[in-house]
């Protein structure tokens, strides 16, 4: 039987200051399977973003492995670790981050700088185009409605054809039905092949997918 995607042995992550110490994680077991879509959920300080965060190798655990293709990345470099985030894992946030400086097509290749170099703008209009957005590539984040930054952003996230998207809290700033847009659009990404992990503490988000891993007090509880 092949290895899962993403496997997570015993993950824990400890943040100590000089007043005390906060477990948030404590002892994660978890595997995603390649095309897999996930859900996570729990309660807001439940351990949700720091999983999403360690998933994405942005934050190192305090203990325990990260397997990536069969492979123990728990102790690679950060060289090593930003080549992995920027070759397979693609990112979409609440707050969409987008830079207001630069227009839409700018921002969608805003990967390459963190890349190799690659010349990303035919992708990045090709997935303009995709998700409806052609028209808008010389516009500026400030002129776009929400569902249009978050589409942005989502082109941003799929400029670099990553294994994996990552979206944490994605319909947090939308209303309900251009929510549901951008989830349903992320939803088919993940159809097509992609695996999808989304964090959320939208209940009636988390019931669109089969598969839901619930976090409380940093551990998991159902999955």
């Amino acid at each position: 039987m092949a290895p899962a995607l993403i496997s997570l042995r015993d993950i824990s992550k400890v943040y100590r200051s000089e007043e005390r110490e906060v477990r948030a994680l404590a002892g994660i077991d978890l595997d995603i399977a390649a095309g897999e879509a996930v859900c996570v959920v729990g309660r807001s300080g439940s351990g949700k973003t720091t999983l999403l965060d360690i998933l994405a190798t942005l934050l190192r655990p305090s203990g325990g492995t990260y397997y990536l293709d069969g492979n123990d990345i728990s102790a690679a470099t950060e060289r090593e670790l930003a080549r992995i985030r920027n070759r397979r894992f693609g990112f979409v946030f609440q707050s969409f981050h987008l830079l207001g400086e630069l227009d839409v097509l700018q921002n969608v290749c805003l990967p390459a700088r963190y890349g190799d170099g690659e010349d990303l703008k035919e992708a990045a209009v090709r997935w303009l185009d995709h998700l409806g957005l052609n028209g808008l590539a010389r516009r500026r984040p400030s002129e776009l409605s929400g569902g249009q930054q978050q589409r942005v952003a989502i082109a941003r996230a799929l400029v670099t054809d990553p294994d994996v998207l990552l979206a944490d809290e994605p319909t947090g700033n939308l209303d309900s039905e251009t929510g549901e847009e951008v989830v349903r659009l992320l939803l088919d990404l993940g159809r097509a092949g992609r695996t999808l992990i989304l964090v959320t503490h939208d209940r009636d988000v988390a019931t669109r997918f089969e598969r839901r891993i619930e976090l409380a007090d940093g551990r998991l509880v159902g999955s």
